[in-house]
């Protein structure tokens, strides 16, 4: 028989609702300082995790013998070799999930992200009722270590997914919380940046900053403009591009501008050559509407003097 130390920790008993659960919650939540004992509220939102994968569990069986998969057609998503055996352990069954998803992203495979996330936790509940703490942790794990691609799609939907917006569940996951919390302060900073700057950076990061193919030399080029960027946002940026590849990156430029045909260019046909490089069309766009309202304005002006 499953333990339910969980239910006494919320002092609820095993004909609790939902909403009882929810309510228990709370109202031990008003008792605990997650500052002074993270401890003691690390444990209370676990046994909160658990009740809810608990009560998922036990009404479903109430109704069939067969447990019910997960709303929608989301399960049928999750990987053969991300499904949880009786033999594994949580950590186990959470770990083979993560590096599921890893290797479906690495192959180029077509993902939902969210809908994967929602079918790999519903996978692992039918299985280990904490399964989903470790999955969690896991895939903060190898989104922290660039151990995944489409690593900004990942936290994006993970921020989502497992509510990191809250500061309370943030506090709850130790260092991986602090590192989501300085992820998501760097990504606010670099949003305040110029927006021809932020999508200058974005654009040769998205497309140059995953995979090990040569940087092309066009975008090895902007290193220069890149290494300021990552060294003030390195946990946000580092989403896009991870260490290893930004040495590869700096390697390239400096190789690139090292040639004898380098060296030998004028600044000007240097700089010819790089306007020949593909760039946003944002600050383009910008530049011309600023353009058509100048003249707009000067001939309104000659217009009211002729008057």
């Amino acid at each position: 028989m499953e333990t339910t130390w969980f239910l006494d920790w919320l002092a609820v008993d095993v004909s609790a609702d939902e909403r009882a659960i929810k309510r228990a919650y709370a109202a031990k939540l008003k008792q605990i300082d997650p500052a002074a004992d993270p401890e003691g509220f690390a444990r209370l939102r676990e046994a909160y995790e658990r009740a809810r994968d608990w009560l998922a569990r036990v009404e479903p069986d109430e109704a069939s013998d067969e447990p019910l998969p997960a709303t929608g057609t989301a399960a049928s998503t999750v990987p053969a070799n991300a499904m949880p055996s009786q033999q594994e352990g949580p950590a186990e069954a959470a770990e083979r999930s993560v590096r599921g998803l890893a290797h479906k992203l690495a192959a180029g495979e077509p993902a939902d992200i969210a809908a994967e996330l929602d079918a790999s936790g519903a996978a692992l509940r039918l299985h280990h009722a904490d399964a989903i703490f470790h999955f969690e942790r896991s895939l903060l794990a190898v989104l922290a270590s660039a151990r995944i691609m489409q690593r900004p799609a990942v936290f994006a939907a993970a921020s989502v997914h497992f509510e990191w917006k809250e500061y309370l569940r943030l506090k709850s996951l130790g260092a991986l919380g602090a590192w989501v919390e300085s992820v998501e302060q760097e990504r606010q900073a670099f949003a305040a940046m110029d927006i021809s700057r932020r999508e200058d950076i974005l654009h040769w990061l998205s497309n140059y900053g995953d995979g090990g193919d040569e940087i092309p030399v066009p975008a090895a080029l902007t290193w220069p403009r890149l290494e300021g960027a990552l060294a003030k946002f390195p946990r946000y940026l580092g989403l896009y591009v991870s260490a290893q590849r930004a040495d590869a990156w700096k390697a390239r430029y400096t190789e690139v501008v090292a040639a004898p045909d380098w060296s030998a260019e004028s600044d000007a046909e240097r700089e010819s050559r790089f306007k020949t490089m593909p760039q946003p069309m944002a600050p383009a766009i910008r530049w011309l509407g600023r353009l058509v309202v100048a003249c707009a304005l000067i001939c309104f002006v000659v217009y009211a003097y002729s008057l």
